[in-house]
């Protein structure tokens, strides 16, 4: 990352001392100020701890539109009437520029994360704005990144874990088996938490089989939405099996199969969920290898009564040849 040059001030300095030289430079030279502030390479976090400065010396009229935005979302997020007396209300709230910016504000913030309560908050808010207001899934990684980083110091994570599986995202699920594998025992934890593992001694074992495992159901897979406010211990997300012993596309959100069945499909269905979960993780787990490996055949397979297709999948992909 490309640091401007008050970022590379701010974290050689330190915070306070930074603020002060800024405000002194906005006395004596303030177009030098205005230019340094509006750096297209500058940090969140810059900007946020400038905001008394930024007040006092009254740059509000002289920032960029990146900057004057999200000093309009900080003001909304924080509840600050007086800033936001300031600059003003967001006109356009689902634009392209709000969305840049609220990746802006996250991307480059997330290196500062921890910098004191307020700036957190804005950070939590922007991640839930991103997610939940915008369906902009391309920060998922920077969020997971967040949540690891605050949980090894310690800090409250419920919130952000909220917000990413709110994003209803199964190959986001990737990036929390990464940490799997991390040599920090905390990351590791939290990772086999977060995915409803059981901690193992051999991570790499574990990630390969939690990673195949994800490759085998991931087109089956939805979001049950449990948080931390709900149980100590969420499951975020489930296998319909219905759905993969039918091959059925399935709502991430409710874990409705999305098309109507046929006849000869309802018959299996039927046959299906009157067996007991054993039987119904055998037959999915079979339909899905037979379906991949020989579409004509499964479709043979499908016309058996549940009985006789319960045969064929104990006796392996062999049992049809």
């Amino acid at each position: 990352m490309n640091l401007s040059i008050l970022d590379r001030i701010r974290l050689k300095d330190g915070t306070d001392k930074f603020k002060y030289d800024f405000r002194e430079m906005g006395q004596q030279q303030r177009e030098k100020a205005i230019e340094l502030i509006n750096e297209e390479g500058l940090l969140h976090a810059t900007l946020f701890v400038l905001i008394p400065e930024i007040d006092f010396l009254n740059l509000y009229g002289s920032l960029n539109s990146r900057n004057h935005m999200a000093l309009q979302l900080i003001a909304k997020i924080l509840m600050d009437k007086k800033m936001e007396s300031k600059v003003g209300a967001i006109l356009a709230e689902n634009s392209q520029e709000v969305v840049s910016t609220l990746r802006w504000m996250l991307n480059t913030g997330a290196i500062d994360d921890g910098l004191n309560d307020k700036f957190d908050k804005v950070l939590d808010c922007t991640a839930a704005l991103l997610i939940r207001q915008h369906n902009d899934k391309s920060v998922l990684q920077v969020i997971a990144k967040i949540i690891f980083k605050r949980n090894r110091n310690g800090h409250f994570i419920h919130d952000l874990v909220w917000t990413f599986f709110k994003a209803h995202e199964p190959n986001s699920l990737n990036f929390i088996a990464d940490y799997i594998q991390s040599p920090k025992q905390k990351d590791a934890e939290l990772a086999c938490m977060l995915l409803n593992l059981n901690m193992s001694a051999d991570k790499q074992k574990q990630y390969d089989s939690y990673i195949a495992w994800l490759s085998e159901n991931d087109s089956f897979l939805y979001f049950t939405d449990q948080n931390f406010q709900s149980t100590s211990h969420p499951d975020p997300c489930g296998v319909h099996l219905e759905g993969k012993y039918l091959n059925k596309s399935i709502s991430l959100q409710n874990g409705k199969m999305l098309e109507p069945l046929s006849e000869n499909e309802q018959i299996c269905s039927n046959g299906f969920n009157e067996s007991d979960q054993r039987v119904k993780i055998i037959l999915s787990k079979y339909s899905k290898k037979l379906h991949d490996h020989d579409l004509n055949l499964w479709s043979k397979w499908l016309q058996f009564p549940t009985s006789k297709q319960l045969i064929v999948a104990n006796n392996g992909l062999g049992g049809l040849q």
